[in-house]
């Protein structure tokens, strides 16, 4: 292994020998690849998931490597198909896990679009790996994108509309007993 050097040239020479003589020496340059760069191992939400985010969701972002918390400012977007886009504050509680919380409360029913680049490193300076090919790509290889979508607020079935399904879930938990209704 050598430590914190992302490609290194590395000579061999190869000499033939056996129990009754040597052959003539070779020499050959192999590259290295020695390191690659941090890559992305879960999001949250995600709209693979099938359901929809709530208004006011952070977004979390977890890797398989420490990040330099130095090269996240500038190196994110979040987008939203009707809102534009979107201010947050960035939260590393651990060096491996990024929280984006947004400034306002997203609109109801969009499409947010998470945008990571390659100019997040690790901590010896490695470029986000964000085709998980373990080489340097240029960004629009390399960057990771992601989306999810918003629900509405007091759509509490999911169905994207406010109807008497929803309303009676409401009435159900404010005149009901105390059960585990989460709105």
């Amino acid at each position: 292994d050598i430590a914190h050097r992302y490609v290194q040239d590395v000579l061999f020479r190869v000499i033939p020998s056996d129990k009754w003589a040597s052959g003539k020496g070779d020499t050959i340059t192999l590259e290295i690849d020695n390191e690659t760069g941090p890559m992305v191992t879960s999001v949250s939400p995600d709209i693979n998931t099938g359901q929809n985010s709530l208004w006011f969701d952070v977004i979390k972002v977890d890797f398989d490597q420490d990040i330099d918390p130095l090269s996240v400012p500038g190196n994110i977007t979040v987008t939203g198909s009707k809102s534009g886009n979107i201010s947050f504050t960035t939260e590393l509680p651990d060096a491996q896990e990024i929280i984006l919380t947004p400034d306002s409360w997203y609109t109801a029913l969009e499409t947010v679009s998470v945008e990571l680049n390659t100019g997040i490193v690790n901590n010896w300076g490695t470029p986000l790996d964000g085709n998980k090919n373990g080489d340097p790509d240029p960004p629009q290889e390399d960057n990771v994108r992601f989306q999810f979508r918003t629900g509405m607020l007091a759509d509490y079935d999911g169905s994207n509309s406010i109807d008497l399904a929803d309303f009676n879930t409401l009435k159900n938990a404010w005149t009901g007993t105390p059960k585990d209704y989460s709105m």
